[in-house]
């Protein structure tokens, strides 16, 4: 098999055959590299799961938990209100998963009633469209379930995230602790 070369100069076209032996070996394999290959993975692993897409908490195995919601409007306004106050408060920057973090760990210790949670509930709408994604590590793990448990032992029934978490956050805030 010989390959036929296009020589293009000044004055003349021409044209040069030469052997496969004067051609460099190429590799005609696609070039995937590793941080697409991690991304795939990561893709495969997130898409693969029956309950892709829909709101609700996933547990990891580093024991990471993974939260999503759909709220409502008023719900996302009051939490971006309340991660401003607690970023003037602090002076610096807070992500909501900084300012529910100190939420839950101020809870802990707060007094909560029955009527506090249906009050909450009946003047603030929390279903909606809007997608929130909260991550809650390891560190603070406890503090969270210890809360939503509290939570749900107060209403005598399953309590969502999506209402735990903004009114965690009401109550730091109507307690002062922001």
């Amino acid at each position: 098999m010989s390959i036929w070369v296009l020589r293009i100069s000044a004055c003349a076209i021409t044209y040069d055959q030469r052997s496969k032996a004067d051609c460099p070996k190429r590799d005609l394999r696609p070039r995937i590299g590793p941080a697409i290959t991690r991304l795939a993975k990561l893709t495969i692993l997130g898409h693969d799961r029956p309950d892709h897409g829909t709101p609700g908490a996933h547990s990891m195995a580093s024991g990471t938990r993974n939260i999503r919601m759909l709220i409502s409007q008023d719900c996302f306004a009051f939490l971006a209100d309340a991660m401003c106050e607690f970023s003037k408060k602090t002076a610096r920057f807070q992500s909501l998963r900084a300012t529910v973090q100190h939420a839950c760990s101020r809870a802990n210790s707060m007094d909560i009633a029955r009527q506090d949670l249906d009050q909450f509930l009946a003047g603030r709408p929390v279903d909606g469209s809007i997608k929130v994604w909260l991550e809650v590590s390891p560190e603070w793990l406890d503090d969270y379930n210890a809360v939503r448990r509290r939570i749900t032992e107060i209403s005598g029934k399953p309590v969502q995230d999506k209402a735990v978490i903004p009114f965690v956050v009401h109550l730091a805030q109507v307690r002062g602790v922001f």
